[in-house]
């Protein structure tokens, strides 16, 4: 378990407990109107809800990316321009959204929240921050990294040389993906992909399940905790060497089993599959 699962794992409980001593503390004080009144005498307590703010607007063009996301989702889609849509709770601020020599950068407000943002009894809602990158189609970037601690990500018809993901708690979801080189990263979260196209691909789960598809040229390597894994690849299975490894879990090729450690190896081979699984499935198909 990597050190940041660890991390968000104890946050979680410490929240978790939280909410238990406040629901005790407000049954004490009187019920719903007195949990309510500790908004006024603690101040890093909120129990109410959010409003919901929005910005929109075009930008000038850019031909990198750089989103740093604390919590909320983030999408990327094909549009008719340059532009970048946010919503935001007020409270949390909105995302700072800059393009500086090329490179559009997003990241968080930067403003002081309270601690705890706790909604009980139905007293309010959080608004989910949500970020959309619009670019015209055909657009090419030169590099694109996302690192997101809290929520999904999602991209569509995508393509750049280098793209990086990194997501410590959320599922990641793409589709029409041209990427020289592919690094994908999560902690915590699924990873689902389809057509894609990779010059080299590095993947990474801690826990959750990963499930992709296209043309995976060059080195294709993954890593995973736990969690299935399942690779389709529309290349020639003969333009491949594999190699396979699961500690507890079983490996398949074109649906037949090859046990829990397989290798084919293939001298003269352009492209490369390496998976290390420790618990889970590993699935490899050719089309």
């Amino acid at each position: 378990m990597s050190k940041r699962m660890k991390t968000f794992l104890m946050v979680c409980g410490i929240v978790v407990g939280a909410g238990l001593l406040l629901s005790i503390a407000g049954a004490a004080l009187g019920g719903i109107r007195g949990l309510a009144s500790v908004e006024e005498r603690v101040p890093w307590i909120s129990l109410t809800g959010g409003q919901q703010e929005h910005q929109n607007g075009a930008t000038e063009a850019f031909s990198s990316i750089n989103v740093d996301s604390d919590l909320g989702r983030v999408e990327f889609v094909q549009g008719q321009t340059f532009a970048v849509e946010t919503s935001y709770d007020k409270a949390m601020g909105a995302p700072r959204v800059s393009v500086e020599n090329g490179i559009l950068n997003v990241k968080p407000s930067g403003k002081k929240i309270r601690w705890f943002n706790l909604n009980l009894f139905n007293l309010g809602d959080h608004k989910d921050t949500v970020i959309k990158i619009y670019y015209p189609q055909g657009t090419a970037f030169d590099r694109v990294e996302i690192d997101s601690d809290m929520g999904d990500v999602k991209l569509n018809d995508l393509s750049a040389k280098t793209l990086h993901i990194e997501s410590d708690a959320g599922d990641v979801t793409m589709n029409g993906i041209i990427a020289g080189e592919l690094d994908l990263r999560a902690d915590m979260g699924s990873i689902q992909g389809a057509s894609i196209k990779s010059s080299s691909a590095s993947i990474k789960l801690n826990a959750g399940d990963m499930n992709l598809s296209g043309e995976f040229a060059g080195m294709t390597k993954i890593d995973g905790d736990m969690g299935d894994c399942t690779l389709t690849t529309y290349l020639p299975q003969d333009s491949y060497s594999i190699k396979t490894q699961t500690d507890l879990g079983d490996c398949s090729i074109n649906g037949k089993s090859v046990g829990s450690t397989y290798l084919a190896e293939n001298p003269a081979a352009a492209n490369h599959i390496e998976t290390n699984c420790d618990t889970g499935d590993t699935e490899i198909n050719f089309i």
